[in-house]
């Protein structure tokens, strides 16, 4: 199987083994980190004005952080520093590789997403999508990622995603997450589909980067025609022709697509011609109060006829109370989902759902 460069490894870790040099210090900040460092047994190192050298070790990109917080916002934003490996000899050929410091400050308060990658401490919450005429028969299962933290809670994905953004590990972050609700929905050993997100600008090339997946599915046993792949829009893309290019991608394999929050934002009907989804999903904004609102009850109705014209299976999100499954269910929607039902759960429901009961 041949991976592009990006698929072949998670990024390495800040060093502990090594030279930080930082550039750029006024005295009194000079003072703060020499006082900060000292308490530690470790004496930072003049070499040069304005430039401090302190020896790494277990600890120390902590304290860097702990010392930005006390110096002034000047320094984070016009800082540099530079990192040396083990025995190597600071010299002009450097200064091409100088930093800004909020670089590392931005890496530093962000290792942990990193560091949760690398140990594969990402699990999947499971929330049913249900057959709207019979809401006690489960068609799917969203896998939707969690993180694992280091003391075994739990980690919201607002958080992970907006860390790994930051850190540009979002290739890395939904290839794990695609493979590891790969891997957890076989283990659940229950009927129906499961429903995959995957974020088109973490794909480079369809052909190497989703190989992993594929090749993840047919380990478990778990059958193309089992898996639909969820586009999710948390960045714009602005190449159409690379998403159909993944579109085509999962087809051939014989996996299903689905197009998510369609009519939220820029999102959806300007994409239905062209990757012709096998199921959209509609915004949960569309679907709030639409009892209640004439405006939403319109253009709900309307892109649910749309889907059926087309022939693309509908799925309305976001339902909460009766009185909208009520409307969505009499609008002609095939799938529900939404707390009504069940909330996202670390385990998947096999059927017998307390629907509607409370």
């Amino acid at each position: 199987m041949t991976l592009c460069a990006q698929c072949q490894s998670v990024p390495t870790p800040l060093s502990n083994d090594g030279t930080l040099i930082l550039v750029g210090l006024d005295p009194e900040q000079i003072e703060a980190l020499t006082s900060c460092v000292e308490v530690y047994g470790i004496v930072p190192t003049s070499v040069g004005e304005g430039m401090l050298s302190v020896s790494l070790f277990d600890g120390c990109f902590q304290i860097v952080l702990d010392w930005s917080r006390l110096v002034s916002e000047r320094l984070v934003a016009e800082g540099r520093y530079l990192l040396l490996e083990r025995g190597e000899e600071l010299g002009l050929s450097h200064l091409a590789k100088v930093r800004p410091l909020s670089d590392l400050l931005k890496s530093l308060k962000n290792a942990w997403v990193l560091e949760m990658i690398r140990e594969n401490r990402l699990v999947s919450y499971y929330h049913p999508i249900v057959n709207a005429g019979e809401p006690d028969v489960i068609h799917a299962h969203e896998c939707l990622m969690r993180g694992v933290a280091e003391d075994g809670k739990i980690v919201s994905p607002g958080q992970v995603l907006d860390a790994a953004d930051e850190e540009g590990l979002m290739f890395h972050l939904d290839r794990a997450c695609r493979i590891n609700a790969i891997k957890g929905f076989a283990g659940e050993n229950v009927a129906g589909k499961a429903f995959i997100n995957f974020n088109p600008v973490s794909v480079y090339n369809p052909v190497a980067c989703l190989q992993s997946t594929v090749a993840a599915a047919r380990s478990v046993g778990l059958r193309p025609e089992r898996v639909v792949f969820e586009l999710i829009e948390r960045n714009h893309v602005a190449d159409e022709a690379h998403l159909l290019r993944i579109v085509d991608f999962y087809r051939a394999a014989g996996y299903g697509v689905a197009l998510d929050d369609v009519g939220a934002g820029y999102s959806g009907l300007n994409l239905l011609s062209s990757l012709k989804p096998d199921y959209i999903k509609l915004d949960m904004h569309l679907i709030r109060d639409v009892d209640k609102d004439p405006v939403r009850q319109s253009i709900v109705g309307n892109m649910l006829e749309m889907a059926r014209k087309l022939g693309i299976l509908s799925v309305v999100e976001g339902v909460e109370t009766c009185e909208e499954y009520e409307f969505a269910r009499a609008e002609g929607a095939d799938f529900v989902q939404g707390y009504l039902f069940a909330k996202p759960a670390p385990r998947a429901v096999e059927a017998d759902l307390p629907l509607l009961a409370a």
